[in-house]
């Protein structure tokens, strides 16, 4: 049962894969770039690209979650606004995010915020061993890119403060998409 249940889900990962490149070959609604079995969680409306029209980044998570016993991959997605009402694909990953039960007790997405060109990706995890990791992101305008620039890594025990790991790893413009 375990066996099919991962290939229904690459199989489901792979047509929404092949769903939003369909999509992103013309200008849509930012809704049409939404397979009906994912729903937008989290969504940051910005101009990433300084051309003055929005452009919209969405967390979308399945919405089959609840009803199989099985994890979906959350997905990220950029994009870049045309005018007022139509987008194109700028970027999407199905990697970064972790699943609502991989953290432990918690679900450790934590956020997206957009600050000074940079998008930053916050989850947390653990009980009493905490750990978390931070994407630092960015849109390079030259290439119509975007790029993981810095990792952030940390953990700290609840129980002894003076616990603590952390490692930063920079990356000369590891690219976004996967």
């Amino acid at each position: 049962i375990t066996s099919e249940r991962n290939k229904m889900n690459k199989r489901i990962v792979f047509y929404y894969i092949v769903f939003i490149v369909c999509q992103s070959i013309y200008p849509q609604s930012k809704l049409s770039f939404i397979p009906p079995t994912y729903d937008i969680t989290d969504s940051l409306i910005i101009d990433f690209n300084k051309d003055n029209i929005q452009d919209f980044i969405m967390v979308l998570e399945s919405n089959l979650q609840d009803s199989l016993e099985e994890e979906y991959p959350r997905i990220l997605i950029a994009l870049q606004g045309i005018d007022s009402f139509n987008y194109k694909m700028s970027a999407i990953n199905d990697s970064l995010l972790l699943c609502k039960d991989c953290g432990g007790f918690f679900d450790p997405y934590e956020g997206i915020s957009f600050d000074q060109d940079t998008l930053l990706i916050t989850q947390w995890g653990g009980s009493s061993w905490r750990w978390g990791v931070e994407y630092s992101c960015v849109y390079d305008r030259n290439d119509n890119t975007w790029y993981i620039v810095k990792v952030h890594e940390f953990a700290h025990s609840n129980l002894d403060p003076e616990n603590t790991w952390e490692e930063k790893t920079n990356y000369i413009y590891k690219k976004f998409n996967k």
